[in-house]
């Protein structure tokens, strides 16, 4: 038997909801689980709004100042204690580290006190020490003429007689007869104290590179022996019989190193002189 539709059976379709239906989609929440609560903002942030970072550090204004009072420190210590002590002052108003201005500061004074340290104990060993004695006082240049002895000594006499050649002849040296030569060139080295003909009065050295040639050579001891001879002679000897004369480097001789202008005092005629000019006691023979 066929059952008749019924509108009213529970469970069938367009029939009223029984009573254990829920809502569906789009219905009125519900009230809360059990052992659930409700839902609030995302953890760790604010209510209302967004996550937020913690507060940024402010800048320490004295750091840069402070670092780079260390490195001048090294090299010059009052700098760097100057800019520690202002690295110090603009961090501690900011309220940050004061670490760099305080090493700044440690550099410099230490730098500062150790260069003073050294500028007084150089000062206490300087002025504890004896003063340098003077410079020994420099012999200035003159014509290269050679210095005569000290008074009353004459190097160039001899106690012996010896034969001596013209380019030998030294300053001091008393000859027997320079007018007539034991030989060409040679002379007769005599002692100052027995009469003699000529004695070497003065000398000049001539300082040219190359040789000047004869003229020139004779000029020049003309002139240095013209001067030089009665000068070497003292003031109350009787020059009347007196005379100057000189010996003089030839091509030959200054091809073999002589340079030396030798000047005599020579007695004329027959005149003869005992004792030197150069000692000073030299006299004309009776």
């Amino acid at each position: 038997m066929t059952t008749p539709w019924n509108s009213s059976a529970p469970g069938s379709y367009g029939g009223p909801p029984g009573p254990q239906q829920q809502p569906g989609h789009g219905g009125p929440p519900g009230p809360p689980a059990y052992g659930g609560t409700q839902q609030g903002p995302p953890h760790g942030g604010p209510p209302g709004g967004g996550w937020q970072g913690p507060p940024s550090r402010q800048a320490n204004p004295g750091a840069a100042l402070g670092w780079a009072g260390v490195g001048a420190g090294i090299v010059l210590g009052p700098v760097g204690l100057v800019l520690g002590v202002m690295s110090f002052t603009r961090s501690r108003r900011a309220g940050a580290s004061t670490v760099p201005g305080v090493i700044a500061m440690i550099v410099g004074t230490v730098w500062t006190v150790a260069v003073a340290a050294i500028v007084v104990v150089t000062a206490v060993v300087t002025l504890s020490q004896d003063p340098p004695p003077p410079p020994e006082p420099t012999q200035t240049e003159t014509e290269p003429e050679t210095p005569g002895p000290a008074a009353g000594e004459n190097p160039g006499d001899t106690d012996t007689e010896r034969e001596v050649r013209d380019v030998d002849i030294d300053l001091g040296n008393c000859i027997d007869d320079l007018e007539n030569p034991v030989s060409p060139g040679t002379f007769l080295h005599v002692p100052c104290a027995q009469p003699h003909h000529a004695e070497v009065v003065a000398e000049y050295t001539i300082t040219e590179p190359d040789f000047p040639g004869t003229d020139a050579v004779q000029q020049q001891a003309d002139d240095f022996c013209s001067t030089e001879v009665p000068e070497a002679l003292p003031t109350e000897i009787d020059r009347t019989n007196l005379t100057v004369y000189y010996l003089y480097p030839t091509q030959t001789t200054w091809d073999d190193g002589d340079r030396i202008i030798s000047c005599f005092v020579l007695g004329k005629d027959d005149t003869r002189l005992v004792g030197s000019a150069i000692a000073g006691d030299i006299q004309i023979s009776e």
